[in-house]
């Protein structure tokens, strides 16, 4: 793969990371406002995916596979080192020009599954 195609895959992988936390945020008051329980429904199902596998990987990698897969694709690109840092810190620093540590970006996680956990119930 050219290290053009390899910055384009790996923007794209940060593209799906994106849509994938945003929609995540964004649905979380479906579930304690059960308005649309279809909707409700499909968004737990999505929403208990998305907490598995970012659990999940936590252990493996210590941070989404996601970050791991798009990291991989942006060293093959040649990219500068920026583009090594975690995805949610580096989408922070793109539109707040302010960068998150590392361990906020999990407190972050673990408090919007804590709050899916308790929304689940």
């Amino acid at each position: 793969m050219t290290p053009h195609a390899s910055a384009i895959v790996a923007a794209g992988i940060d593209l799906v990371h994106a849509s994938a936390m945003i929609s995540y945020f964004a649905g979380l008051p479906l579930l304690f406002v059960r308005r649309w329980p279809r909707l409700t429904r499909t968004y737990a199902i999505y929403a208990a995916t998305f907490a598995v596998l970012s659990l999940g990987s936590r252990p493996i990698w210590g941070h989404c596979f996601l970050t791991v897969l798009a990291g991989h694709f942006w060293d093959q690109s040649g990219f500068p080192v920026e583009s090594r840092e975690w995805f949610t810190v580096r989408l922070a620093m793109r539109i707040f020009n302010f960068a998150p540590s590392h361990h906020s970006v999990s407190l972050a996680a673990d408090i919007a599954i804590t709050v899916f956990a308790v929304g689940i119930v």
